[in-house]
């Protein structure tokens, strides 16, 4: 199998392919660009490159993308986090269900989708380079704020199996957490 190297001639930090609009998404200097993903394709050229639509939203590199049914959230180094709705093909018209402006104090870093088991909410996950954690629900409410890292949010990995987020910081450890809660559930072993 043999696939075309797209060129996009802009730099993108992240990206994500949303397979029920069968689009590949990518965040990059100043807002999103969204191609279409030729479904009838195994190999070769897949994308129209010359199709390209372009998402206005942020100020800044978008750094982060998750996907829910019909939103996309998107987070980047202008400390937002806007959410767009998905119900139909994204485009220059599509609509801006949310944005929180200040989500975060610096550079939002990582945004990971979790599934509350407890109650079935849909959540969204954020780390910053303001060394914070901040557990949102799919609507884009802040349900809980963990402030007390000693260096900048790095990675954040759901664990749906224990109802955990592990977040690493660039410490020697990853901390780990109750999604429903918040709270710290990390145990610390010296072997």
């Amino acid at each position: 199998m043999s696939f075309v190297l797209v060129k996009i001639y802009r730099p993108v930090y992240t990206c994500l392919v949303v397979d029920n609009l069968k689009e590949f998404i990518c965040g990059t200097g100043n807002g999103l660009l969204i191609f279409t993903i030729d479904k009838h394709r195994s190999t070769g050229k897949f994308l129209n490159v010359h199709e390209k639509r372009h998402l206005k939203g942020h100020a800044d590199v978008v750094r982060c993308l998750v996907s829910f049914e019909s939103r996309i959230f998107s987070g980047g180094f202008d400390g937002q986090i806007i959410v767009y709705d998905t119900c139909g093909k994204l485009d220059p018209t599509t609509r801006i269900l949310l944005k929180i402006p200040r989500a975060h104090d610096g550079i939002i870093s990582c945004l990971v989708k979790a599934h509350n088991v407890y109650d079935h909410q849909k959540l969204v996950i954020s780390g910053s380079f303001d060394r914070h954690v901040k557990i949102w629900n799919d609507e884009g409410q802040l349900m809980h704020a963990i402030e007390n890292f000693s260096n900048v949010i790095i990675s954040i990995a759901h664990i749906p199996t224990t109802d955990t987020f592990w977040v690493t910081s660039g410490s020697c450890h990853a901390r780990i957490f109750d999604v429903q809660t918040g709270e710290d559930v990390s145990v610390i072993c010296n072997n």
